[in-house]
């Protein structure tokens, strides 16, 4: 599903402090925030199965580990954010037409117009005229759940 880089990413987007390790907070903070359905609690439970060490935080080792064998409801959630990072090229925290386009020609599928804007309507569900990650995490789920 994912490799290596892609969870590199993410645990440098989530280690908000720089120092090499992800806590339960920082990890269940992130999760939530870009979307994962499951509970702190089952976050924290991943978090104590990874810590191999039992210093009750993950080392990058750790996590790059722990992640194939992740839930795949975690790794989706995991990706989706990575993916929506690649795609987001302002940095802005939104999608646009404008970024969307480009991401999925680079993918081999060549759209047309309206073909973006009913992939727009139907995962922008605040009516932005943007894609945020919680609309792009619920958009994946929907299509691949």
């Amino acid at each position: 599903m994912a490799d290596k880089k892609d969870w590199e990413r993410l645990f440098n987007e989530v280690d908000k402090n720089k120092n090499g390790f992800l806590t339960a907070g920082e990890l269940a903070k992130e999760m939530i925030k870009i979307g994962y359905p499951g509970t702190e609690a089952k976050i924290k439970a991943f978090l104590c199965t990874a810590d191999l060490s039992g210093d009750r935080q993950l080392s990058r080792q750790e996590f790059l580990a722990a992640m194939d064998t992740a839930p795949i409801e975690f790794q989706i959630a995991a990706l989706s954010h990575t993916i929506f990072s690649i795609i987001d090229k302002s940095g802005d925290g939104q999608v646009s037409t404008d970024e969307l386009k480009p991401a999925l020609r680079q993918l081999g599928r060549h759209v047309t117009d309206k073909k973006i804007d009913d992939i727009m309507r139907q995962i922008d569900a605040d009516r932005s005229g943007t894609i945020n990650l919680k609309e792009f995490l619920d958009g994946v789920t929907r299509h691949i759940i």
